[in-house]
């Protein structure tokens, strides 16, 4: 059975087990068990029921009403446990039963019928039903008064609440309060307020009087589509499918302002470089740029007939736009003027980012409903327009997700159906494939977003297990990928409706999520891993976990190691020493041994090219392209393999505690940093060192 009230002063309570049988508690007492064997044979198997007990009024409140799956509905004598009364009729399965204060007239609630009915509890007729919802009907309330009935729809298709007058049926007052339905709702004693709550899990606060909403929310309860971080991470802007921009201030987590009525949503938003102006998509196919200060709109672009989603360049000068029209436009941002259409056939378009010189610009197309006709990604050149590369989808019915890597080098690409896949931007080859559940029998990427030194990857991810029950085996979650091994390093699981984007802190210690039950923002350096490197035999265990295949692991270490800056900076300053440069007259001499006639000698080189590891590598490659002999080549190609971080575990040591110090980032930490990126320029540890001092020192001050 479904739901209990208190009866009478307060002093009853029902419950229920297995739906068959009700117990009665005075107190916390329990006062007698019943099982209704008089309704037949349909009870003993137990069928799922709901009920509802008359409301607290202290001269009755002797009876109960238990709804079976589709009906009917049974009025009981609770003293007697007697039927007296039953309700019939429905088609489809009844979600709520409510009892008018007075007792005479009794509401219910189905899905299929998608209408309320009110009923005569001493004729067990219909009244009169109440009809509006385009969906099923999820929740129903009385006033105290009886005048008025609240009822709200349970889905995303019918969100709505709304107030009937029971006398007439007219409906009063209509309001859109939550993203994923209504779940309950409850009258203030005097009936001058109405609390609802929403499948997302908000609870919010009416004025019955004029649908005002009382009480302020915390977090916006809209569909999220898109959030994007402004440039110094100080704000946050989220894109709902409602139409309203929501501006959050990340240090105090309080809401700066909302505005924008965006018809059909909004889909994708953009700030410019120096996070002045902020561009939004809309769902009608017009662009508009708003003032973040004040949040005014002050300029309009217009060209698109349907969604649109939006980049804005590295420059900050051109705006690029791809419609689901199959136009792909770019603007001059200062202008608002359209400069070129890009030429197609595109298809349909989802997506649209610059690489990060602003030299290049991608597009991910596809049609779901011809089941991946265009389902492809394109580089184009954005000073000509030109089309430089177009990579096919694999298993794809549809690309609607690309991230650049930050060095520009590397293209992730995900959509409706198939693997997320990496593509190397230069030679156009496919790097790796990331696989978010294996076990699913299909799954989509909605969104994807590197972390600002490229080496972790978030995607937004649903899933669809049928061995997994909650959500109809819908499993939407997100997840982090190491670029280094193309492994799994963490994943959320926390919402219950699709997530929709992804997105950094410029800091990368901040994931924000967004998604059908709103907003989740995770901290990436969770109270668990400070523990974790507390003391020095946990630090140790911690610089082993950083050479290990377990990512997940791993990736919990480097946040511990962070967690402790003191201490973990004077371990890997003993532990990790600048790269020596190399021997090049030995180095050419050891490559020229793999073609020797001695077999041993062959064996000795290779031996000792694999120890220089990544050192050897321009050499090796240098030869391979010299057209060698067939064991030559097949030496030279084994030891390239080889230096590939997953075969190498210090290699991969080396990787994450340069990740380490750039998340300390502190004088210490760069003064280390820089040591390190004096060693061989050939070493990846000397280049990571490099990468990581620049980007510290173009880090936006704000960002802590």
């Amino acid at each position: 059975m479904g739901c209990g009230h208190w009866t009478g002063k307060g002093s009853t309570q029902w419950a229920s087990s297995g739906g068959i049988r009700c117990r009665l508690f005075t107190g916390w007492q329990d006062a007698g068990q019943w099982q209704f064997g008089q309704y037949g044979p349909s009870l003993g198997h137990g069928r799922r029921k709901r009920a509802e007990a008359t409301p607290g009024w202290p001269k009755r409140g002797k009876e109960i009403a238990f709804a079976e799956l589709t009906g009917p509905v049974h009025i009981v004598n609770l003293a007697t446990g007697k039927e007296i009364q039953r309700l019939e009729g429905f088609s489809g399965r009844i979600v709520y039963v409510a009892f008018s204060p007075a007792e005479r007239t009794i509401a219910t609630a189905s899905v299929r019928d998608k209408a309320i009915r009110l009923w005569d509890v001493a004729t067990g007729k219909v009244i009169r039903e109440l009809k509006g919802h385009e969906q099923g009907v999820w929740a129903i309330a009385f006033s105290p008064d009886g005048k008025t009935l609240a009822s709200g729809g349970g889905l995303e298709v019918d969100s709505t609440l709304r107030l009937w007058d029971v006398a007439t049926g007219r409906e009063i007052r209509r309001v859109s309060p939550h993203s994923l339905g209504v779940t309950a709702l409850a009258f203030s004693r005097d009936g001058s307020l109405l609390a609802s709550s929403g499948g997302s899990g908000s609870i919010r606060v009416w004025n019955t009087a004029t649908g005002a909403e009382v009480s302020p929310r915390a977090q916006p309860h809209s569909w999220i589509l898109t959030t994007k971080y402004s440039p110094d991470g100080r704000l946050l802007v989220l894109g709902s499918k409602q139409g309203v921009i929501y501006l959050w201030d990340t240090r105090t987590r309080t809401l700066l302002r909302e505005f924008g009525n965006e018809p059909g949503g909004v889909p994708r938003v953009a700030f410019s470089p120096d996070g002045k102006i902020l561009a939004s998509g809309s769902g009608e196919g017009a662009i508009r740029l708003w003032a973040v200060a004040t949040g005014k709109l002050v300029g309009q672009l217009e060209g698109h007939r349907s969604w649109v989603f939006l980049s804005i360049s590295p420059a900050g000068k051109l705006l690029a736009s791809a419609g689901q029209d199959g136009t792909l436009r770019l603007w001059d941002l200062a202008t608002g003027k359209e400069i070129r259409q890009i030429p197609g056939p595109h298809g349909e378009l989802h997506e649209v980012v610059f690489s990060p010189d602003g030299k290049t610009l991608a597009s991910a197309s596809g049609e779901l409903q011809k089941r991946g006709q265009n389902s492809a990604a394109r580089i184009f050149d954005v000073a000509t327009g030109r089309l430089i590369r177009r990579w096919e989808k694999p298993q794809a019915w549809l690309v609607e997700a690309l991230a650049f890597t930050p060095d520009g080098r590397f293209l992730a690409a995900g959509g409706f159906k198939g693997p997320i896949v990496i593509w190397d931007v230069v030679t156009g080859k496919e790097s790796r494939r990331l696989i978010s559940d294996p076990a699913a029998s299909w799954n989509i990427t909605y969104a994807l977003a590197f972390s600002a030194d490229g080496k972790t990857l978030a995607s937004a991810n649903l899933d669809f297990r049928p061995d997994r029950r909650p959500l109809g085996g819908r499993l939407p979650s997100a997840s982090l990928w190491e670029m280094a091994t193309g492994k799994e390093r963490g994943r959320f699981e926390g919402h219950r409706a699709d997530v929709n984007s992804v997105a950094f802190a410029p800091d990368g210690r901040t994931l924000v999520s967004g998604s059908g039950d709103t907003t989740d923002v995770t901290g990436l350096q969770s109270q668990e891993g400070t523990e974790a490197g507390s003391t020095s035999a946990t630090r140790n265990g911690c610089w082993r976990d950083l050479a290990g295949e377990d990512a997940a692991k791993a990736f919990k270490a480097t946040w511990a190691l962070t967690a402790t800056p003191r201490e973990t900076l004077a371990l890997i300053r003993e532990r990790l020493r600048p790269v020596s440069p190399v021997d090049f007259p030995r180095l050419e001499g050891l490559v020229k041994d793999l073609d020797s006639d001695r077999y041993a000698t062959r064996e000795r080189a290779t031996r000792e090219l694999e120890k220089l590891g990544e050192l050897a590598e321009p050499a090796l490659r240098s030869a391979l392209n010299r057209q060698p002999s067939l064991e030559t080549r097949q030496r030279l190609e084994s030891l390239l393999q080889k230096l590939d971080p997953i075969r190498d575990p210090e290699s991969l040591r080396s990787l994450r505690a340069i990740e380490v110090l750039e998340h300390i980032g502190s004088a210490e930490a760069q003064t280390l940093l820089q040591q390190l990126a004096r060693g061989a320029p050939e070493a990846r540890l000397t280049q990571e060192a490099k990468a990581s001092c620049v980007r510290l020192l173009n880090r936006p001050v704000n960002v802590k």
